[in-house]
């Protein structure tokens, strides 16, 4: 039995940050779009597109293959 798990969660340095997400989910739905990172919750980030609806996603979006892709816009 193990006495510690290790379990995979966002960083909390993407509260704030500007993402681009690309892909498909496992749903099928297709992103390609900018997002603001409003909360990371464990394995879920609720993001805000640029028309002000949220959107909440689980780790495992990105985890299932290269269907969904995110990249972490910094500015200079």
């Amino acid at each position: 039995m193990e006495l510690f798990v290790t379990e995979k969660v966002f960083n909390r340095k993407l509260n704030g940050k500007a993402i681009r997400i690309k892909g498909y989910d496992t749903d099928g739905e297709k992103w390609d779009g900018v997002y603001l990172v409003k909360e990371t919750r464990f394995d879920q980030i609720v993001v805000t597109s640029r028309t002000g609806n949220e959107h909440f996603i689980y780790i495992e979006e990105f985890e299932t293959g290269e269907l969904l892709t995110l990249l972490v816009l910094e500015g200079n």
